[in-house]
């Protein structure tokens, strides 16, 4: 679909060289105080809130902070669709979200997504592109990213930047497991973090 882009892990990894090597430079007024801000965590110690509930169960045994966790047991490849938030001030900032997963028996890949939709119909969602593979004994931490910049040319698609009308209406939080058997996720954060000027121009 031509609405649909699809931006990986490496593209966090850009912004993430992108943000190292451009942090000398004074961000807007009123970007003051905004880095790094957590918009919403989830530690999965219940699955309140989780729109998808039956297709996850809360398991108090398996944790990555000592709490709780969400398994999902599956036979074919799914998307748990997990939290819904409303409509956030973006505009110039990195969305990024972070998650833990672990497996057991597991054949395929699972990876968290961002899926936003937007009031004149365009939808987009970021995917991971190093994902979990396989069956991971240890928690297997992942993060996606987009990058909202307003007006930036020469700046769209190849960072996952979005640079029209950029709030979405709707922000989701979903698990893709592309295979079968049984997957874990804990510890979900998504964050918003400035976006440093190139330079005075922009």
């Amino acid at each position: 679909m031509k609405n649909v882009i699809i931006v990986g892990c490496f593209a966090a990894a850009v912004i993430g060289f992108y943000v190292y090597f451009h942090t000398g430079n004074k961000a807007p007024e009123e970007d003051v105080g905004a880095v790094n801000q957590v918009l919403e965590g989830y530690p999965l110690n219940s699955p309140d809130g989780v729109i998808d509930k039956d297709k996850v169960e809360l398991d108090n045994q398996v944790s990555s902070d000592k709490g709780s966790s969400l398994r999902i047991n599956t036979e074919k490849p799914i998307v748990v669709r997990l939290f819904k938030l409303p409509k956030t001030n973006v505009t110039n900032r990195i969305l990024k979200c972070d998650a833990k997963l672990r497996s057991e028996d597991f054949e395929g890949e699972a990876y968290i997504q961002l899926f936003l939709q937007f009031s004149d119909g365009r939808k987009f969602f970021s995917k991971c592109f190093t994902p979990l593979k396989g069956s991971h004994s240890d928690w297997f931490p992942l993060r996606t990213a987009f990058m909202f910049k307003k007006g930036a040319p020469g700046f769209q698609n190849d960072m996952g930047i979005i640079d029209r009308n950029p709030n979405p209406d709707d922000i989701e939080i979903q698990l893709v497991v592309n295979g079968n058997g049984t997957v874990w996720v804990d510890d979900i954060q998504l964050k918003k973090d400035l976006i440093p000027q190139l330079n005075k121009n922009q």
